[in-house]
This record gives C-alpha cells, sequence and structure tokens, in this order.
C-alpha cells in the first residue's frame, strides 16, 4: 500500500490545472493516511505543497506540531472514539497513533482532524469498505496467460449508493529479471523473445516501480454475480509483471480511494483528452489536498508459470 501511496502523493504535488490560464502556486497541506480493514490505525503524513518545477524535501516538507486526531463516528456522526496522534521525531510531518488494540472496523465511519498553526483546520473523512470474505480462490498454479485467469471468489459487501469497486495488488516473492514476463522485460530492459537474460548484469533497481504492480478499478462490468449470491472477480494478465510465487490482495475501495485512483489515471495519460482539458485530482479533504482513504481486503499466494 505504501509503494502505490508514494505515486499518489506525487500527483497531488503534480496536479493538472482545470484551466488554461498560467497559475501561481499557493501552499496546501497535503494529508496522506490509509485505514485498511482489520489492521491497526495507521500512520499519518502531512506534507507540503510544491509547485510543478519545485523539489520536494522530505526532511523539511512536513509540519510538524501539528494537533492530529482520528476519530470512529457513531451513527449521529459523533466521536465515538477519538484517538490522538503524536509527532515521529526526526520525520517532520509524519504523525503515529497511540498504542492501542483498536482494529479498523470496516463499514465504519471515520474522521482526520489536523489542527496546524496559523492555518484553517484540515478534515476528511472515509467510510471503511464492509466485510467480505474470500470463499474461493484458482487455480493457485497457472500459466502465464493461459485462458483460464486466477479468480477470486468472495461474498458481496453491502453497499448503498455504488456497485463495490476492486484493485488487484501483485506482489512478487521471487523478483528478478530473468522471472518478468515478456511485457515487462521489454518494457523495462528492451529484451524479448531469445535474448539472453543474465539477472547479474542488469540493475535490478530498473524493476522498483513493478515490484509492487496494480491493476486499474475493477467496477461491476468486470466482475460477474453468480446465481448464489457470490462474486467473481478475475485477474487481469496485464497486472502480472513476474513469473514465480505471487502474493495477490484484492482490495475494495473507499469513495476517496476510487476518485483519486480514477482521477490519477487521467492525469498519467489514461484519457483522450488534452493537456489543457485535464481535470484537478479529484480529493476530499477540507483545507487542503491528498488522500484519508479506506480499503477492505483479501488475499492469496499463487505460482505464475512460465
Amino acid at each position: 500500500m505504501k509503494n502505490y501511496a508514494v505515486a499518489l502523493l506525487f500527483i497531488v504535488l503534480l496536479a493538472g490545472c482545470d484551466s488554461t490560464q498560467p497559475s501561481d502556486h499557493v501552499e496546501d497541506v497535503v494529508v496522506e493516511a490509509y485505514l485498511i480493514a482489520g489492521e491497526p490505525l495507521p500512520d499519518v503524513w502531512l506534507s507540503r505543497s510544491i509547485p510543478v518545477n519545485g523539489v520536494f524535501d522530505a526532511d523539511r516538507g512536513g509540519f510538524p506540531g501539528a494537533d492530529v486526531r482520528i476519530h470512529l463516528l457513531g451513527s449521529d456522526g459523533q466521536p465515538e472514539s477519538t484517538w490522538s496522534y503524536e509527532a515521529v521525531f526526526g520525520a517532520a510531518g509524519q504523525y503515529t497513533p497511540p498504542s492501542s488494540d483498536a482494529r479498523i472496523l470496516p463499514g465504519r465511519r471515520y474522521r482526520l482532524e489536523a489542527v496546524i498553526p496559523d492555518r484553517d483546520p484540515v478534515t476528511a473523512e472515509t467510510t471503511v469498505p464492509g466485510d467480505y470474505r474470500l470463499v474461493e480462490v484458482g487455480p493457485l498454479e497457472l500459466a502465464y496467460r493461459q485462458a483460464d485467469q486466477l479468480e477470486f471468489v468472495v461474498t458481496p459487501i453491502e453497499r448503498g449508493n455504488r456497485a463495490p469497486v476492486y484493485i488487484f495488488s501483485i506482489e512478487s516473492l521471487d523478483p528478478r529479471p530473468s522471472n518478468l514476463t515478456p511485457l515487462y522485460l521489454d518494457f523495462i530492459y528492451d529484451l524479448g523473445d531469445g535474448d539472453p537474460v543474465v539477472d547479474e548484469e542488469l540493475d535490478p533497481s530498473e524493476m522498483d516501480a513493478v515490484l509492487f504492480n496494480s491493476s486499474p478499478p475493477i467496477n461491476e462490468g468486470n466482475y460477474e454475480q453468480r446465481p448464489d449470491g457470490l462474486l467473481s472477480v478475475r485477474l487481469p494478465w496485464f497486472a502480472v509483471a513476474f513469473y514465480g510465487p505471487t502474493r495477490v490482495i484484492m482490495s475494495a475501495l473507499d469513495d476517496n480511494v476510487y476518485d483519486f485512483v480514477r482521477y490519477q489515471q487521467v492525469q498519467a495519460g489514461g484519457s483522450t483528452l488534452s493537456p489543457g482539458e485535464i481535470p484537478n485530482v479529484l480529493d476530499r479533504v477540507e483545507n487542503g489536498r491528498g488522500l484519508f482513504g479506506s480499503v477492505t481486503r483479501v488475499e492469496a499466494t499463487v505460482t505464475i508459470q512460465r
């Protein structure tokens, strides 16, 4: 999740304009925090936005001295539980939760509040996707690009305003150049079928961007509801970067993460819009920018054969 977060953070910093007129940069607070159902409270980062021609300095780009809290909200919208965060020494802008056995609850609403000196309070809310269960997964060993895709069969999520949206995240457990699938071997090293691949002769850092790969959002048009009410969701092959043992995570997205990801794809060129028409990234942070979002996830380990 953190690897993917880096890309999302910098999309905020470099967000496109929805006007063709030049504008002066106005420094914003950039929020970054991700709640994962069933896991402990997350760290919170408060950074400063920078102009597109600026250089981001993580050591000096944060907001120290903020009062940061996360609230679990009741049905009336009032705090049911509150956790006060502490600044991490030597890490400007990073805040860590108190020692607690609290776990993020699926289907519940949380609010972030950050009070920074001489600024308006920064707030954001997220509703964690409801709980769901992995009923079946398979095949656990499958040949790359075979007709049968890896399929996750899950219980449905209760949602009121939209059908659930998922993302697959794929982590290689044996990442080597010689294990790259043909698409990524060609893209990263410009090597094709029949070219010798010697791991020791290739720079492994070139693979960093795909060590933890993600699919685009998968909505109801791309998964199947079975007669028994279960959902069948298939992993798209183009998201698989490596052969070998692979950890596959299927995450249901809250509205904040979903909006952020789909607008990020437009920013990254996933659109036919001209540059002057590219909209700003949609976020839901009051008096700031960034992402306070949540996911609920299930996972399995599979083997991708050649």
